[in-house]
């Protein structure tokens, strides 16, 4: 039996990421860049006012409330190619280009029409309201990095530069194939002795959480020549979930298969309650995981492995769940030889978190998961902990 820690740390190391595929900007929002993007000009590209108002030389203004002639009026998207005389400005727009012999735009705030012709400038601000060119970014600075994710205020950045498409990580594809000769379609009447097939609508919805599809091939029964099989519809995928098979009774044959197939199994059984069976292999160049059948088993390994597995794949760095601290509301009693996830409720008040356990019977307990909004982590071993302890838990 393995280490949680130690098992994550060779899950990422026989991992591989996956190839690049481009796509248009739009497609590419929530995807992973496969290299860095820099930009191809400055920005602003150009001396941009900030404000509707006049354009004008600082020598024009020293003294106020001074009287200008104007010249003319540049509207956003033209240029103002004419020079200027002592005593004289332009009428700008926002956004508009500033031309080379303006200092400062004055806004229209502290200005009086005179007349079509001429303007009072009643004061000066301390702000040019000129935003310079490449005052926000140069050209060739990286906007967006290698394994950053392309979220929509980084599209609108990419856009501005121009870009049409984005080189991105590939989305591994994912299959799952359920197993025993007890589970039964899940809309189905069972019999004493059968059990409705959760897994199989439970792991595709918390795969499209993250947004990747995970195809559900089939249920076999507990036979070999039923799972070599299936086995064979597996090719077009790159991740491959067995649910149940793996523990230790006789008609868990999930290792065997493996192993009469060449597979390599990196690890088996993580030292974790729920989630102990839990397998890891390599095939060719696919990724096998035998997920314990108990359904909360099935979730603890899910936000162990298989969701930090796939986001890795994709080209993220930081892909384990995120512990946070919160304060527990009552005491709690822990027997576990194992570290012990446990079900809870977390509440966020006055800037804490406050937990409240669910208690739950077993893994097959999915009662008390569909109640709970995290997993509080305990340390394995016999002992109390006491209302108002701080504990470690991740959200869901």
């Amino acid at each position: 039996m393995i280490e949680l820690k130690k098992a994550q740390n060779l899950l990422l190391k026989n991992l591989r990421r996956m190839e690049k595929e481009i796509l248009r900007l739009p497609e590419a929002i929530g995807r992973v860049s496969f290299e860095d993007i820099r930009s191809n000009e400055d920005l602003p590209s150009f001396n941009r006012s900030l404000m509707d108002g006049y354009a004008v030389r600082d020598e024009d203004v020293k003294t106020t409330p001074c009287v200008l002639k104007v010249r003319g009026i540049i509207p956003a998207g033209k240029i103002f190619k004419g020079r200027i005389k002592k005593g004289e400005c332009v009428k700008i727009m926002t956004g508009a280009v500033v031309p080379s012999w303006a200092e400062r735009v004055i806004k229209k705030e502290d200005v009086e029409v005179i007349d079509k012709e001429s303007v009072k400038i009643l004061r000066i601000g301390w702000d040019r309201n000129i935003s310079y060119k490449g005052e926000i970014l140069r050209k060739n600075e990286i906007i967006l990095r290698k394994g950053e994710v392309v979220n929509e205020f980084k599209a609108a950045l990419l856009a501005l530069f121009g870009v049409k498409k984005v080189k991105v990580y590939k989305k591994p594809k994912v299959c799952l194939i359920t197993t025993g000769d007890e589970i039964v379609f899940w809309e189905r009447k069972v019999e004493t002795g059968k059990v409705r097939d959760v897994v199989s609508l439970l792991i595709p919805e918390l795969f499209n959480k993250i947004e990747l599809p995970c195809k559900h091939l089939g249920r076999v029964k507990d036979r070999k020549n039923e799972i070599f099989r299936i086995f064979k519809k597996t090719n077009p995928f790159d991740i491959i979930l067995f649910s149940g098979g793996v523990s230790m009774g006789d008609y868990d044959l999930i290792p065997e298969f493996l192993k009469e197939i060449g597979a390599e199994i990196v690890f088996h059984k993580v030292k974790t309650k729920p989630g102990k069976p839990l397998l890891f292999a390599k095939f060719k160049n696919k990724f096998i995981f035998g997920l314990p059948g108990n359904i909360v088993s099935s979730i603890v390994s899910f936000y162990n492995f298989l969701r930090p597995a796939v986001l890795y794949m994709m080209g993220l760095e930081d892909v384990f769940v995120k512990f946070y601290e919160g304060f527990i509301e009552e005491d709690i009693y822990i027997k576990s030889d194992r570290l012990y996830f446990v079900p809870s409720i977390a509440k966020f008040k006055n800037g804490k978190f406050y937990l409240k356990e669910l208690k739950f019977m077993s893994s097959q307990d999915v009662y008390s998961v569909s109640r709970a909004n995290s997993f509080i982590v305990f340390d394995d071993g016999i002992y109390k902990v006491k209302e108002g302890s701080k504990v470690r838990f991740f959200l869901l």
